[in-house]
């Protein structure tokens, strides 16, 4: 069962969000729960949401849900109010998350939801306003068109196999190393064969891109 994560931030671009998403199928997602302002950014764009959680202390205005949706939370916690709408999701059995936005603004924030995707592997696609990040694991791979991209490992060490790209990923030690702004002339495939990755790439130049299981 797949969830979308609303955050806050700037949200990414609607249409080409269901172009990323296409492949992955944004109108199989079950359900949606926003994050504080996230659910602004969600309604921005005709969500229905399912359930909204945070302290509200970046909402902007108040929010049009039932009392029964809403979850508020204290101000001082241990745990960002993306976190716990991330938490609220998997305990409602979403196994796979899109999280939606939290580009631009508070540099913090955009640290404590990279610490977030990095730590959870239920998440698989995050969508800033600029950036698309793909998150894969051995033995997913991804196919991408022209463009630029860049690639971390969120483990200890992992491998890539890599074909199409400038520079290729093969010999990369991924325990010590990352590739950034790799190029991309015509087609591209990267096979995940050990660990787990970040592909991050900017939204506008890979509309091609596709993850195959």
């Amino acid at each position: 069962m797949k969830a979308a994560i609303w955050t806050g931030g700037e949200a990414p671009d609607q249409q080409l969000t269901h172009e990323i998403l296409g492949q992955r199928g944004f109108d199989q997602i079950a359900f949606h729960i926003a994050a504080d302002s996230g659910a602004q950014n969600a309604q921005a764009w005709g969500i229905t949401l399912d359930a909204w959680i945070g302290d509200g202390d970046s909402l902007r205005r108040p929010l049009d849900l039932e009392p029964s949706k809403l979850t508020l939370l204290p101000r001082d916690k241990d745990l960002s109010d993306t976190e716990a709408a991330v938490r609220l999701a998997l305990q409602r059995g979403a196994e796979s998350l899109i999280l939606l936005g939290g580009g631009g603004g508070r540099m913090d924030h955009w640290l404590a939801n990279l610490s977030l995707v990095r730590q959870t592997p239920q998440i698989t696609t995050w969508i800033t306003a600029h950036e698309r990040i793909d998150l894969l694991a051995a033995p997913q791979n991804l196919v991408v068109g022209p463009g630029t991209l860049s690639v971390f490992c969120v483990e200890q060490t992992g491998s890539i196999v890599s074909s199409g790209l400038q520079w290729p990923l093969d010999a990369v030690d991924f325990s010590q190393w990352y590739s950034l702004s790799n190029r991309v002339e015509g087609e591209a495939t990267l096979t995940v064969t050990k660990g787990r990755f970040m592909i991050m790439t900017r939204e506008k130049e890979l509309p091609q891109s596709q993850v195959v299981p």
